[in-house]
């Protein structure tokens, strides 16, 4: 058997493991550099006939390089399929959340015209 037809289970090559590796390498520039700066040309000015060229400057700062990691490792572990439903019970958890809240409001309201009635009369 030669090299090629060995498999190997701890190395699987495939797009979601290949995607998490980029991240933790982007990740690691980002955390090594204590942030990235770069720059992207701007509105030219015009002054007494002088062309003149700008540049802005953007910087990405080091808890961005946390948040690549952490999506990196998320992607690692989850499974394929689970992947793509990741963001959609991400937003379910979060709306249960508001309307968790929201419930919350309504029930103190209600606990508070019992507790106090003399507040709410007239209304």
């Amino acid at each position: 058997m030669n090299i090629s037809q060995q498999k190997n289970p701890w190395i699987k090559l495939t797009t979601k493991n290949l995607i998490a590796v980029m991240l933790f390498a982007l990740a690691a520039v980002v955390f090594a550099s204590l942030g990235l700066t770069f720059s992207t040309p701007g509105k030219p000015i015009e002054f007494l006939g002088l062309h003149l060229g700008t540049a802005d400057s953007h910087f990405i700062p080091p808890i961005a390089g946390l948040l690549v990691l952490f999506s990196g490792f998320i992607l690692l572990l989850v499974k394929p399929q689970k992947a793509w439903s990741l963001p959609q019970a991400i937003a379910d958890a979060l709306k249960r959340r508001e309307q968790r809240t929201i419930l919350n409001g309504l029930e103190a309201e209600r606990l508070d015209r019992i507790r106090n009635p003399s507040k709410y009369r007239g209304k």
